[in-house]
């Protein structure tokens, strides 16, 4: 996550001033280093990520993607850092849908680019829920190939 913008938004939600300062601190002078067999990194300063497995690390996240809206052509699911949208289209036309979706995708994108989160295109999949076979979706990247499966919130 972005320390800044995470920042912000934490200044945004109301919460007590003790509160607002606590979560801020825990964001400030971050550092890392990493290790490789025996060798150890000199630290190095982080300005995005919160520390993994901090019982605090899940409720930042969630306050860092809580403007994130739905939308009237699907549904999103949102737990911890992975997001599901589930599109719906009424009609027949795979066209249609894959506009539609195309859509919503670019609608992701825009709030991601806002907020410096980039999506990990290996867990990205697209699976067409019909009985034709839809024309290709293309989104930033090129062609997105339609998968029969993948995965739900990690499962």
């Amino acid at each position: 996550m972005w320390h800044l913008g995470l920042k912000y938004k934490i200044l945004h939600l109301g919460l007590p001033s003790p509160v607002e300062r606590f979560l801020c601190d825990f964001l400030e002078n971050r550092t890392a280093r990493i290790h490789v067999g025996s060798h150890l990194g000199d630290p190095f300063p982080l300005a995005t990520s919160v520390p993994q497995g901090s019982v605090l690390s899940p409720t930042l996240y969630t306050a860092f993607t809580r403007d994130y809206t739905g939308s009237a052509a699907g549904e999103n699911i949102l737990y911890a850092d992975d997001v599901t949208q589930v599109v719906f289209h009424p009609g027949r036309l795979g066209r249609m849908l894959n506009a539609r979706t195309g859509r919503e995708i670019a609608r992701v994108s825009t709030f991601e680019e806002t907020w410096h989160i980039r999506t990990n295109l290996a867990k990205f999949t697209v699976i067409p829920i019909s009985s034709r076979n839809p024309p290709p979706l293309i989104v930033e990247e090129g062609p997105v190939e339609f998968k029969a499966q993948g995965s739900l919130l990690g499962l």
